[in-house]
């Protein structure tokens, strides 16, 4: 069965001990990562951050920015290349609703479960 195309939102962090330039290294594997598991890449986000917040891991403004362009978008995956722990994800969801979050470790896992099935 042909599972719908998703398109979906990555978003990176920069911090004092993540470069930006190995943020961007690894946000490339992670586009690799979304569109082996199915996914359209639609837009990608960078946050500089000092601190992850332990709400969302990155900022509000920066959630709206990413409310915003999964709209505009229509898009309705949102991957981050950070782990987040399960209060993140039900945070994130709530500000972001009928928007599935995943985290790097969830698209390698859905990619194993798409490849376990066929």
């Amino acid at each position: 069965m042909q599972h719908p195309i998703e398109k979906a939102i990555l978003v990176g962090i920069i911090t004092p001990r993540i470069r930006k330039v190995i943020a961007e290294e690894h946000l490339a594997e992670l586009q690799r990562l979304a569109e082996t598991a199915g996914a359209i890449v639609t837009r990608t986000f960078m946050q500089r951050v000092q601190a992850f917040n332990p709400a969302t891991l990155i900022g509000e403004g920066k959630v709206s920015e990413i409310k915003t362009a999964l709209e505009e978008d229509e898009a309705s995956l949102v991957i981050f290349d950070d782990d987040l722990s399960g209060s993140q994800v039900r945070n994130l969801e709530q500000r972001l609703p009928g928007i599935k979050v995943l985290d790097r470790t969830g698209i390698i896992l859905d990619i194993f479960a798409k490849h376990a099935g066929t």
